[in-house]
């Protein structure tokens, strides 16, 4: 029986559903990883492929075997599906050999949206060949390719039909998976599950980052627990991707204008510049730059980033909803590593 005829047959009722989903999962062979046994790795999401000395001593420190790497975009832009931000390896790059990469695409809800059914057979082709073009670029294969979209009910069809596409496009013995949002993990009755072999779950992004009155937009325990309580389980195995990222959010008259990565809040302690509202709110005394960004007076900056309980804490909710199955921890991202305030392990 299919998920969307199963589903037919218990109008609203979300719990149960997901219950006898989590069971259904147990009978058909996922196993329970021990605490020990669950790997840790990293997103990385630049356009140039480079390991810093920094971010290599990371990677070690955390004992990464992969680093899921962002290859390119697809958006929708003069009347197609188009690739954006085409990754390249950088002069210095070389890769480890205890390092293996998977490929992430990040596809655009919009060129879902946009894009003609008939196409589909073609994208996925072109898709393949693309990321099939960069791995021998950076002369490494890959165990694994990842596809990133917020996909939402009326999207849906299409970005599974692709999906499916690309796996006929894939080299023998090679994983396909998806990223799962919140809502989408919460929901999967209505926003439907993607037909590949494993998905990670991204405890990320929560609020609304473009409200000015949100305290923190990336993640709050509360906001994750709203999504992740009760535990239900997933009709697919899932992995936890969780973020070590900060930036500042920056408002013009209430409407948001820009996001600084990697902003800290110490960078915005001058008085003679800044205007503290809190321990996390500043207003620009005087038009100026900041990080190569031309701001102007009275703009409102909000600077955001992960502490310890939060991060440890929101880990341990991940885990226990997902379930069993859960092979690695899947930290975003690798470039905001060397500014990382805490101990992954549980120290402060």
């Amino acid at each position: 029986m299919t998920f969307d005829r199963f589903k037919s047959y218990l109008p609203g009722h979300r719990v149960l559903v997901k219950i006898l989903l989590g069971y259904c999962l147990l009978q058909f062979g996922c196993t329970q990883i021990a605490e020990n046994e669950r790997r840790t790795a990293v997103y990385h999401w630049r356009t140039v492929l480079n390991f810093s000395p920094e971010e290599q001593r990371f990677l070690v420190k955390i004992s990464a075997e992969r680093v899921y790497t962002k290859f390119f975009d697809l958006d929708w832009s003069n009347g197609e599906a188009a690739p954006a931000a085409i990754i390249r390896a950088g002069e210095e790059f070389r890769l480890p050999d205890s390092l293996e990469l998977v490929p992430v695409v990040f596809i655009t809800n919009r060129t879902f949206k946009n894009l003609d059914p008939a196409t589909i057979p073609n994208l996925a082709k072109r898709t393949a060949e693309l990321i099939q073009n960069r791995l021998a670029h950076l002369g490494t294969t890959a165990p694994e390719w990842q596809f990133d979209c917020d996909w939402t009910p009326s999207t849906r069809d299409l970005f599974f039909e692709f999906l499916k596409a690309i796996r006929t496009h894939q080299p023998p013995g090679t994983a396909l998976s998806s990223t799962v949002r919140l809502h989408q993990f919460r929901y999967p009755e209505r926003t439907g599950v993607p037909p590949v072999d494993r998905g990670v779950l991204m405890v990320y992004n929560v609020g609304r980052v473009d409200d000015p009155n949100e305290t923190n937009s990336i993640l709050t325990y509360e906001a994750a627990a709203a999504y992740l309580e009760p535990a239900g389980g997933y009709p697919l195995p899932l992995d936890v991707a969780l973020p070590i990222y900060r930036w500042g959010v920056v408002y013009r008259h209430g409407e948001l204008v820009r996001l600084i990565d990697g902003l800290a809040a110490e960078e915005l302690r001058d008085t003679s510049s800044f205007e503290s509202l809190g321990e996390t709110r500043f207003r620009l005394k005087k038009s100026q730059y900041l990080r190569g960004n031309y701001f102007y007076h009275d703009d409102v900056i909000r600077t955001e980033a992960i502490d310890s309980a939060t991060f440890h804490r929101t880990r341990e909710l991940a885990l226990a909803a997902v379930g069993v199955g859960c092979e690695r921890v899947i930290l975003y991202k690798l470039e905001d590593a060397p500014q990382l305030s805490f101990d992954l392990a549980g120290g402060e």
